[in-house]
């Protein structure tokens, strides 16, 4: 069974290096700046090769060892923020760099939902949802710019990957379990926070919920439309959405939800890597950094 599974694990990520080897002819036509979407890619398909990212399974045991290894591995000091929330353990990932006060915190959760209760199969509804967009492409993108970040000894920043933001109306669970016991425990508090969630989608179209902070998104919108991304940053919708930002603009901190809330894939089995575009990882990474540089 050993064998089997190493040689599963071999022929996905040969169809995967086949895929980012079609997209290589074509990505740096869009590419501009040192963000990389084939390093985002691959991180994502590591991620993806393990299963989904559900708390407590095995799976999401090494997705916390890839996340911490990979931040390690590009210079940043890694702390675990470790308890129990409901009755369940939970690990917030935090990469920092250097002693300063974190003026900047970026964000993405990093857990899979346990069932796929939007699938359009009502018998795939107790299925676990893959997360190839929704936790996973954040996540990668995060990764990437954690090497682009520390190349530039950037320090004020830190990367925080929240758990159990994605097990609402689940019985005994419920939505940014993480990001509300990172920022309950946590009594020093960034001056502002990006969070990033499903960002990969194919027909990419970021649009902050309205309550998200409208001056670092015009901000942010400016860099997207210098780099004629314009078409997919929209303008902040007039919907209110609960998401992993929210524990800190309830916290006083200024903060924006980089999210495109319309995925025909979200909470479904199809959330996977083949619904993934380099293109879009492109985009939100080109656009993050140029910002980062800016302001930061």
């Amino acid at each position: 069974m050993k064998k089997i599974k190493e040689l599963d694990e071999k022929i996905f990520l040969l169809c995967v290096v086949f895929i980012m080897l079609i997209g290589l002819f074509e990505i740096s036509t869009i590419r501009k700046t040192s963000f990389d979407a084939q390093n985002a890619f691959y991180y994502l398909t590591i991620l993806q090769s393990k299963g989904p990212r559900i708390p407590g399974y095995a799976a999401h045991d090494m997705a916390v060892d890839f996340i911490t290894s990979t931040l390690h591995k590009n210079g940043w000091q890694v702390e675990i923020q470790a308890g129990e929330v409901n009755g369940h353990p939970y690990r917030n990932i935090i990469g920092k760099m250097g002693t300063q006060a974190t003026k900047l915190l970026l964000g993405s959760h990093y857990d899979s939902r346990l069932i796929a209760d939007n699938d359009h199969n009502p018998d795939w509804h107790n299925y676990q949802v893959p997360g190839a967009n929704d936790g996973g492409s954040s996540t990668a993108v995060l990764l990437e710019l954690s090497r682009i970040l520390a190349v530039d000894n950037r320090t004020g920043i830190a990367l925080v990957f929240f758990d159990i933001e994605d097990q609402g109306r689940i019985d005994g669970w419920d939505w940014i379990l993480g990001s509300r016991e990172y920022v309950k425990r946590n009594s020093a508090k960034p001056r502002m926070m990006v969070l990033l969630d499903m960002v990969g989608g194919h027909n990419q179209t970021i649009q902050p919920p309205s309550n998200s902070d409208k001056e670092i998104y015009r901000q942010i919108q400016q860099v997207a439309a210098q780099f004629k991304y314009d078409d997919h940053f929209l303008n902040a919708s007039q919907g209110v959405i609960l998401d992993d930002h929210v524990p800190f603009l309830e916290a006083g901190v200024p903060s924006v939800n980089l999210i495109d809330i319309v995925d025909p894939n979200w909470h479904t089995t199809q959330d996977d890597l083949e619904n993934v575009s380099i293109f879009s990882l492109q985009r939100i990474g080109d656009t993050l950094i140029e910002w980062i540089n800016h302001t930061h």
